[in-house]
């Protein structure tokens, strides 16, 4: 089976959906992470490894190159079944990524209530 039959219907849909994961990422990391990231500045203390983690430059290019490459080496995968479970775990992780940046971007603001309230 050639890689053209195999661009069902859900498998075209499955890897838009992991591309557009992927280039969500992206948009976190051009417009909302630039803001958190000079609101950090001015606390002063050390971040978070979490925080540190999504901040750098490869801790983003990780995740979008595993979204994107993964999506799309999908095609590769003979049996439809194995091709659509891939896609839906890199999916999952695409999820599990963005929530993560989400905790991560908030979690000094939470040290710094947490400090505060103590």
């Amino acid at each position: 089976m050639s890689v053209v039959e195999r661009l069902d219907p859900f498998t075209l849909a499955g890897i838009a959906a992991v591309e557009t994961a992927a280039v969500g990422q992206l948009l976190l990391r051009v417009a909302i992470e630039p803001v958190y990231t000079a609101m950090y500045r001015d606390f002063g203390g050390t971040l978070p490894v979490l925080t540190r983690l999504f901040i750098e430059p490869w801790g983003a290019a990780a995740i979008v190159t595993a979204l994107s490459v993964g999506g799309m080496s999908t095609l590769l995968i003979p049996p439809r079944s194995v091709r659509l479970g891939a896609i839906g775990a890199l999916l999952l992780f695409g999820a599990m990524a963005t929530g993560a940046f989400w905790v991560a971007m908030y979690l000094p603001i939470w040290e710094t209530a947490q400090a505060l309230k103590d």
